[in-house]
């Protein structure tokens, strides 16, 4: 935004100096810049949006093959007990995107 205020404050010596070209591409090259830094941001937030949506659901899945595999049995009292214990930390779990997010907003 300041090399637009710089070159409409300018526009003047700018049109006598016939510099239109070169502020164009700074301006450009400026804009270009910015929406780089917002598509790396919308990224970033759409990853850990993800992360936040499908953590919870994918860590107790992970939890239950995983116990499967070790133990090679999985009973229903277990399964259940372990997918009410994901439900009651699923918020806390839900909490950790979040503030990463906010710590990537905060720079």
């Amino acid at each position: 935004m300041a090399v637009v205020t710089e070159a409409l404050q300018g526009i003047r010596q700018i049109k006598f100096s016939a510099l239109e070209r070169e502020w164009y591409d700074k301006i450009l090259a400026t804009r270009r810049k910015e929406l780089n830094t917002q598509w790396t941001v919308f990224l970033c937030d759409t990853c850990l949006i993800s992360i936040w949506i499908f953590g919870p659901v994918m860590l107790s899945a992970i939890s239950l093959v995983t116990y499967a595999a070790i133990n090679k049995q999985l009973s229903a009292s277990i399964a259940f007990t372990t997918i009410s214990v994901f439900e009651a930390i699923e918020m806390t779990l839900a909490i950790v995107p979040e503030m990463f997010t906010d710590l990537l907003d905060s720079k």
